[in-house]
């Protein structure tokens, strides 16, 4: 059984984008706004309108990236004082998952004008943790393409990941631009 995609922009995905692709302040604050302007159905649900509590997990998610070590040493305290008033803390998920490439994919498009990704396929599986292409894992992909609104391409055909060499170089492009 595949697993429904359901990998909206939250903001520990968008402040690992921006930290990975060492975003200024200023480029976090404008590329945000353009988020909810040209990509707002990709948003996650909670907070499609409340982009000032987008904008505040989005900054404090990148101070834990930044520095984690000083981050959680003042999380140590903010925790001690949770529990003084019996509040729980929300975890900091870890990212690692196939989705991840394909929200680039559109990211790239949205925020840096960059039309295409291109990726070999045996790099893609082994980036995300799978060591051969199985029907599970193909499907998924295609869910995730279909999810994001990206098509993939091999010498300008779209590709068939079934018959596709595994070392041929894909191209990924979203659709809806």
């Amino acid at each position: 059984m595949i697993k429904v995609i359901d990998s909206y922009y939250t903001p520990e995905i968008i402040a690992y984008y921006f930290y990975t692709n060492e975003y200024g302040i200023n480029q976090v604050y404008g590329s945000i706004n353009k988020l909810y302007e040209l990509d707002f159905i990709f948003i996650h649900p909670t907070y499609k309108f409340n982009k000032n509590s987008f904008k505040i997990k989005i900054l404090n998610y990148l101070d834990y990236l930044d520095d984690k070590e000083d981050y959680l040493r003042s999380l140590e305290d903010v925790e001690k004082y949770y529990d003084e008033l019996n509040i729980e803390l929300e975890d900091v998920p870890q990212l690692s998952s196939l989705d991840y490439f394909f929200i680039t994919v559109r990211l790239d498009k949205i925020l840096s004008n960059k039309n295409f990704k291109r990726i070999k396929l045996r790099t893609l599986l082994k980036e995300y943790g799978y060591k051969r292409r199985s029907d599970n894992v193909i499907l998924y992909i295609y869910a995730c393409m279909l999810f994001y609104h990206i098509e993939g391409y091999y010498n300008n055909e779209e590709i068939d990941l079934y018959n596709l060499n595994i070392d041929n170089m894909i191209t990924f492009k979203i659709t809806d631009y």
